[in-house]
């Protein structure tokens, strides 16, 4: 027989802690979450993002570094009622999945920096949860299909959601913005250095390593 998983209940006062199994069971007795849902959550895309990029190497890593970079959106059928409204905004938000992002690691040397920093100090996209999000400039929706610009996500990429930008809520003036502070590089463009490598992709870096370290 099965033993049912002990139930979790955090005591008032004290931190909440517990296995991801436990968690789940927690969620489901209160029905915070579906009862069909996996103790993995499941992300379904709405769409796919079409750009000008097509590697890593020579992306912008932020639109406020891709400004004027057009691309499109194409939203699936059964999602496209929900761009109903979606016109009246300026900028939106795109979340996403990072589909061409190697392995976790949990200290990174980001883009903009030659120190290594601790990976959720950072927006490198080798994440337990590979998601990355962007604030684009809304062109047009034509049908299920929205043009942007300001862009700086993949060819291909995974669309996860959609919301709107909105000034009141998403706009904060900050005193402190940790290490970037002292960072000068606005222009900055993105390398492999966190993309998975395809077998092709490894050799031809084993067969140039090769090359380099054969007397010539």
């Amino acid at each position: 027989m099965k033993k049912k998983a002990r139930r979790v209940k955090p005591e008032k006062g004290e931190s909440f802690t517990a296995t991801p199994e436990q968690y789940h069971n927690y969620l489901l007795e209160r029905d915070y979450i579906q009862k069909q849902a996996r103790k993995d959550f499941v992300l379904q895309p709405i769409g796919v993002i079409h750009s000008p990029f097509k590697e890593s190497a020579g992306t912008p890593i932020q639109p406020r570094m891709a400004e004027g970079v057009k691309g499109s959106i194409t939203i699936y059928k059964k999602f496209g009622p929900g761009l109903k409204d979606l016109k009246g905004f300026e900028r939106i938000w795109l979340i996403y999945w990072f589909h061409r992002a190697g392995p976790t690691q949990m200290m990174v040397t980001p883009y903009l920096d030659s120190k290594s920093r601790g990976l959720f100090a950072t927006r490198a996209p080798c994440r337990p949860n590979p998601i990355g999000i962007s604030c684009v400039r809304l062109l047009s929706i034509r049908g299920r299909t929205i043009y942007v610009s300001d862009l700086d996500a993949l060819d291909g990429t995974p669309l996860l959601d959609i919301k709107p930008y909105v000034p009141k809520f998403d706009s904060y003036r900050v005193k402190r913005w940790g290490w970037l502070e002292k960072q000068g590089k606005t222009q900055a463009k993105a390398d492999d250095r966190f993309e998975a490598k395809t077998a092709k992709k490894v050799m031809e870096d084993k067969n140039g390593m090769v090359s380099r370290l054969s007397p010539g």
